[in-house]
């Protein structure tokens, strides 16, 4: 008897192209999953005309859905990853200087305008300060000039200049310029060449990602994407290869995440989970006499969903601030790499409470915050990333 295709005998892989229709010199990275696939789904419809025997109707070709989906577990891709989903725009602050120093409110580099691409609602890490309690993640309420911010937790200590201290943040804003990206399922058929068949779909655009955090285990992850075109039959695309294997570890929410920010004051220990959704709104576009798509992007949604603890001696915090129709924050979160070398904030810079609610039903009330983003009033970003190397 032939054997059964297995779950372990099928595998995706993801692709970036250089441009669209663009399958030169591809390098697949294996995804790994908890489940995924790509779907080339037919549509049919049915035709109108009534049968005289009363018999059902023929069905005609009509379309074909391409779209792929994945559930996976947080590791070190997933910011790059995230980076893809939000079409991000990048820019790195890298400044060194012996002219740096903290104050009493914030930080003053001297001449070396560290400050220069940094504005009001983001985020920055320096590093070399001799008081280690410095070289965290600072966030920045107010900017008098390039060399002069205020930042929300006041520094550690007043520490002058001379010793050399790096101010850095990469920052990755949310923007429109599309990726494009081949998704691949690859399944055990021994029937053909090396034993694989290959499905291959073309100039993917991620349409929603979402990172969630429940209050332990494993972080979460999940993408969708539409493409324009599938390659026909099951070979192999011509010069393909593979870059090795992302071995990292899982992330768990118990130990990689290691703050959470409202306009820059923790709410670590206060903010029990949160659910990070983003959707770029893409549609396929069709056209009669031809099977390949065009897709179209929309502007992108961001909602932060978040249970928090209720304080007894502040209860009504968040009530009070979901009835303020003036509201407006920033949310975000830290989660670090399982060497603690890399961390990344993921920040909605100006954010309306369009929900909020205290469900009974359990020994503990807590608030159910749906935090969703508007474009930033400092910068063209509804959702940012912030990287410390």
């Amino acid at each position: 008897m032939v054997d059964s295709v297995k779950n372990l005998d099928r595998a995706v892989f993801r692709a970036p192209q250089t441009a669209q229709d663009d399958v030169t010199s591809l390098v697949f990275q294996e995804t790994r999953k908890i489940s995924g696939e790509g779907l080339a789904q037919p549509t049919y419809v049915q035709s109108e005309i009534v049968d005289p025997n009363g018999q059902a109707a023929k069905f005609t070709y009509d379309n074909r859905e391409l779209t792929s989906t994945v559930e996976s577990e947080y590791t070190d891709v997933t910011p790059a990853r995230f980076n893809r989903a939000i079409h991000s725009d990048e820019s790195i602050t890298d400044v060194t200087g012996t002219d740096i120093a903290s104050t009493a409110t914030g930080f003053d580099s001297g001449a070396s305008n560290a400050f220069a691409n940094l504005v009001v609602g983001d985020f920055f890490w320096p590093t070399g300060f001799v008081d280690t309690g410095l070289n965290i993640a600072h966030f920045i309420t107010a900017k008098a000039d390039d060399n002069n911010v205020t930042v929300a937790v006041a520094p550690s200590s007043i520490e002058a200049a001379g010793p050399s201290v790096t101010i850095y943040s990469r920052k990755n804003t949310s923007g429109k310029e599309r990726r494009y990206e081949v998704f691949q399922t690859r399944k055990l058929n021994t029937s053909l060449v090396g034993d694989l068949s290959y499905e291959s779909l073309l100039n993917g655009a991620t349409n929603t990602m979402r990172i969630t955090v429940e209050e332990g285990g494993i972080i979460k992850t999940s993408e969708s994407a539409l493409y324009e075109k599938i390659v026909d039959g099951a070979a192999i695309i011509a010069g393909q290869t593979d870059a090795p294997k992302n071995t990292s570890s899982s992330y768990s929410a118990r130990t990689n995440v290691k703050g959470y920010f409202v306009n820059g004051i923790s709410e670590l220990c206060q903010f029990k989970t949160m659910d990070i959704q983003i959707d770029n709104g893409y549609e396929a576009d069709d056209a009669s006499g031809c099977s390949d798509k065009v897709l179209g992007k929309d502007s992108i949604s961001s909602t932060m969903t978040i249970t928090a603890r209720i304080p007894a001696n502040d209860s009504d915090k968040w009530k009070l601030r979901s009835n303020n129709p003036d509201y407006n924050a920033s949310f975000a979160v830290l989660i670090a790499s399982n060497d603690g070398l890399t961390e990344v904030i993921y920040a909605q810079d100006n954010s309306k409470l369009s929900e909020y609610a205290e469900p009974d039903g359990s020994k503990f009330i807590v608030g159910n915050i749906t935090a969703s983003g508007q474009c930033s009033v400092n910068q063209n970003t509804t959702i940012t990333t912030y990287q410390n190397n």
